[in-house]
Order: structure tokens, then sequence, then C-alpha cells
């Protein structure tokens, strides 16, 4: 009787264990299913963010080829000569020219006409 009684809850025992066992898998297999749900909804995340950045680096490389398409199209000799001739009334002087003579006053520099 001692015998049966102890096989008898030596069986329980065990099933007990193999009934855990089977729930602690069960709860790694869902713990882990979760987790990679997580780690494609970051991965889908990041790949957005990526691809978001990639059209900001395309606007940001157009504006840079516009703003120094301008940057050129101001800063051209021509441009600079017909405003200096136009609004500033600024006069090519050649340096070969014997009447031209410059004078310093005070830090500022002019060109004066001598006859």
């Amino acid at each position: 009787m001692v015998v049966q009684s102890s096989l008898k809850s030596y069986q329980y025992i065990l099933n007990n264990w193999q009934v855990f066992f089977v729930l602690f898998l069960l709860g790694i297999i869902c713990l882990s299913g979760v987790l990679i749900v997580q780690v494609q909804h970051k991965v889908r995340h990041l790949e957005t963010e990526f691809s978001i950045s990639l059209l900001n680096r395309v606007i940001l490389h157009e504006e840079k080829g516009k703003l120094l398409l301008e940057k050129h199209h101001l800063t051209a000799l021509s441009r600079v000569e017909m405003i200096a001739k136009d609004r500033l009334k600024m006069v090519r002087v050649s340096k070969q020219s014997s009447r031209v003579q410059t004078i310093y006053l005070h830090g500022f520099s002019g060109v004066v006409d001598v006859e």
C-alpha cells in the first residue's frame, strides 16, 4: 500500500512537472511571438523615417542647387558691372591714365581727376 501510494504521488508530481514544462514552453512561444511583432513594428517605423530622411535629402539637394544658381546669377561680373555703372554711377578708370591721382584721407580712398 505504501509503495502504491508513493508511486501515485510520484506519477502526480511527474505529471505536474510535465504540465508545468508545457505551460512554460507555451509562455515562451507566446512571449517570443509578441517580441517578434514589436521588432517588426520598430523596423517598419525606422524604414519609414529613413525614407522620409532620403526625401528630405533630395529636397535639400535641389534647394542647394537653386541657391548656387541664384548666387552665380547675382555675382555674375556683367551684372555687377551693370549695377556699378547704372545705379552707383561708377566709371572704369585705367591705371595708365596720367590724369588720375589717388588721395587717402583718414582711411577713405577717393579718385580725383587732376587737370
